[in-house]
């Protein structure tokens, strides 16, 4: 293989990996841990910037240009963060629900007094 189709291919797959954060982010907001979202994002930005490199980085537009890069990677970034912060896991609540109350204070819910071992 030459030299430009090695290039294409890591883009390709740099790209086809950000969106696969992506996807994966958004599929299951609900069900992954904080730290997995935080890790995603971070390689979902990373992705993302290597193939802005690989395709359009190294041209003279934008290396003439630095100003405009870092732009480019800032809005890749902010984009990711925003996506994390949408799907960011709510705190769980401790708290016992309405329902949970109100049936302890009838005696129909479990209470640590009818918990007892029997001796």
């Amino acid at each position: 293989m030459d030299t430009e189709a090695v290039r294409l291919l890591w883009i390709g797959t740099a790209l086809g990996a950000g969106i696969t954060v992506v996807i994966t982010l958004i599929a299951a907001a609900k069900s992954i841990p904080r730290w997995s979202v935080a890790a995603l994002v971070i390689l979902g930005s990373l992705f993302f910037c290597g193939s802005f490199y690989g395709f359009a980085g190294t041209t003279p537009f934008f290396r003439s240009r630095p100003n405009v890069t870092i732009l480019i990677y800032a809005l890749i970034w902010l984009a990711m963060f925003g996506l994390a912060v949408g799907v960011w896991p709510k705190a769980k609540s401790t708290s016992a629900t309405k329902k949970e109350a109100e049936g302890n204070k009838t005696g129909h819910g479990i209470s640590p007094s009818s918990c007892q071992l029997p001796p």
